[in-house]
């Protein structure tokens, strides 16, 4: 029995299989040829036809054979290569298929796999949680839909689907280590050292679901009880460290004594300075209490005569920001929900897509320092508005056109330099 070769992978980077044709006066002639991309010439060349046979099969044939070959092993010879193409070509169905990809989804998808966030996870489905990740951050950004509308519709991206077991487990494996993953995130950010935590900055939201309850759910909602209060601390250059979610109607004192000692647990953090937003209602033994462990306490509604040293009016807008971007931009507020895990978990995606965020552009401009300060709202913006249309035919891509244009050349030039930045990031 011959032994089966087909899918071995490769070793040398350099050879690759091209198409290659030849047109003569009476037919144009394709020929499948091994190239070594550093030396002139072709190593092999078979011959595989006349294009208007595959032409009469194929709409773009020649990109077809390109995807076709690209995996084909490199030793094969003309009777491997027709035995291959003849498998295709007999297909009675040609499934065409067309893709919108987004750059800069991946490129946040690769900053996502280069922070390693289930590190340490016990989890033996890392890739699930990766790609759990990966779609809700696609939909919050790109389809604003929540993540059970992203299970329910069954979106793909990539030929990858979520599938209910997928959904459940990698739901559970976040609800129980949201702390793991949050502490793992704020220590790849400390490993670049791109933390600044001197003075920390304390905001809240709230938000209610009333509407989005699901009645024939075993675990749904109280209706009496549907207010979320998140509270949530930010370093100096305006990346989130960390948040709570709180049950109660007013955000006061105790929120953020609680939400200072559990940073204090997970990030053994100290001695700090902390800006607490005007709307906090706070009692004088709290914060008493915090003082007497050696954090100093301002709130903005001070004089600007008594914080001017931090130039804190400088930055408070950044942190306030937070709070509406968060809701706005990648859809805070839940849709199609039914229990409190799913409602949590929701939240812990898009914190670690506003983390993401942030980060991202404050390190393009920390890193590259353009003439024009790159914002968020650009980087949202440049990754709504730039894709690529690819088409499929029986999963070999043959056909890709950008949707570049002169109006969207900026949002094009954004998607380059956050590219240009998380390469330089990966290579350090």
């Amino acid at each position: 029995m011959t032994k089966k070769v087909r899918g071995r992978k490769r070793v040398n980077k350099s050879l690759a299989w091209v198409i290659a044709k030849q047109t003569t006066q009476y037919a144009t002639y394709l020929s499948a040829c091994l190239k070594d991309s550093t030396k002139p010439g072709y190593i092999k060349k078979f011959g595989i036809g006349n294009l208007k046979i595959y032409e009469e099969k194929w709409e773009n044939p020649i990109e077809y054979l390109k995807g076709l070959l690209k995996e084909a092993p490199l030793h094969y010879e003309r009777e491997d290569i027709l035995k291959l193409i003849n498998e295709e070509t007999q297909q009675e169905d040609v499934k065409s298929q067309v893709f919108e990809e987004y750059p800069g989804i991946e490129i946040v998808s690769e900053l996502f796999k280069h922070f390693d966030l289930f590190r340490k996870s016990n989890y033996d489905k890392n890739n699930d949680l990766n790609l759990l990740v990966h779609n809700q951050i696609f939909q919050d950004i790109i389809k604003h839909q929540s993540m059970m509308q992203t299970y329910l519709k069954n979106n793909k991206k990539d030929g990858l689907a979520f599938y209910k077991e997928l959904f459940n487990n990698s739901l559970d494996y976040i609800y129980e280590n949201k702390d793991q993953i949050l502490f793992n995130l704020n220590e790849a950010i400390i490993e670049n050292k791109d933390r600044e935590m001197d003075i920390l900055w304390f905001d809240t939201t709230s938000f209610c679901f009333d509407d989005i309850i699901n009645s024939e759910s075993e675990q749904s909602i109280d209706l009496n009880n549907n207010q979320f209060i998140v509270g949530m601390i930010s370093d100096k250059n305006g990346i989130p460290i960390h948040y709570k979610v709180f049950k109660n109607k007013i955000v006061d004192s105790k929120a953020l004594v609680s939400s200072v000692l559990e940073i204090e647990k997970f990030y053994n953090i100290k001695n700090i300075t902390i800006i607490v937003n005007e709307n906090v209602t706070f009692d004088d033994k709290d914060a008493k209490s915090l003082e007497e462990k050696g954090y100093k306490l301002i709130f903005t509604n001070s004089s600007k005569e008594t914080i001017k040293d931090i130039n804190v009016y400088d930055r408070q807008w950044k942190i306030k920001n937070n709070i509406s971007f968060w809701k706005e931009n990648l859809q805070l507020r839940p849709i199609d929900f039914s229990t409190e895990k799913q409602v949590l978990v929701h939240i812990a995606l898009c914190f670690i897509s506003l983390v993401m965020m942030n980060y991202l552009t404050y390190k393009v401009n920390a890193t590259l320092k353009p003439k024009q300060a790159i914002t968020r709202e650009d980087i949202i913006r440049a990754i709504k508005e730039v894709w690529t249309n690819k088409e499929y035919m029986n999963k070999i891509l043959v056909k890709e056109i950008p949707n570049w244009n002169e109006a969207r050349d900026i949002y094009y030039k954004h998607i380059k330099l956050i590219k240009t930045t998380l390469d330089i990031l990966k290579a350090n």
